[in-house]
């Protein structure tokens, strides 16, 4: 029997693996530092002073960098959504798109799953709910189950006196 030994190149393989390290500064710095930049500061004391790649600094200021909003394929304008989004008792896509009759990529008007998904990202007050479990005894309730709940709560109010509550005020 062979007793097998890990090889070195398994060990060096492992140890020197490259650590990238995540961005530790804000939208905000980076603004400041590019305005720094160009207000006369040089890109590597900038860079040092806000702990932001020299690089990165060079890349945004250049012609090829254009900022994009996140989610940039909305089809529906700011506007829109926000009416959407104060409206959402009845109103839903589907029939706001029918209303407005503007032209869109949805099939029947329909947006889809990860447009949907963008959309309740966008607009973080929305949420999309859940239904509760309902149980066999609660989903099998009989008409004559009813008819004795409303005799009960008849009765009910005839005994506190709340009967008249219900009679016509004319």
């Amino acid at each position: 029997d062979c007793v097998r030994w890990p090889s070195i190149r398994r060990e060096q393989n492992r140890e020197s693996k490259i650590e990238y390290r995540r961005t530790t500064y804000s939208e905000e710095q980076l603004q400041q530092a590019l305005q720094q930049v160009k207000d006369g500061a040089s890109k590597k004391t900038v860079a040092r002073k806000y702990g932001i790649p020299r690089q990165t600094i060079q890349f945004r200021l250049g012609k090829k960098f254009t900022k994009t909003e996140k989610d940039s394929n909305t089809y529906l304008t700011k506007l829109e959504e926000e009416t959407l989004t104060k409206n959402r008792h009845t109103m839903s896509v589907k029939s706001f798109l029918d209303a407005n009759r503007r032209p869109n990529p949805f099939k029947v008007n329909i947006p889809g799953n990860s447009w949907c998904e963008s959309f309740l990202k966008r607009h973080p007050i929305l949420t999309q709910r859940t239904s509760e479990a309902v149980t066999s005894a609660s989903a099998n309730v009989s008409s004559s189950d009813i008819k004795k709940w409303f005799v009960q709560i008849e009765n009910y109010s005839n005994e506190k006196g709340y009967f008249d509550i219900l009679s016509d005020p004319s």
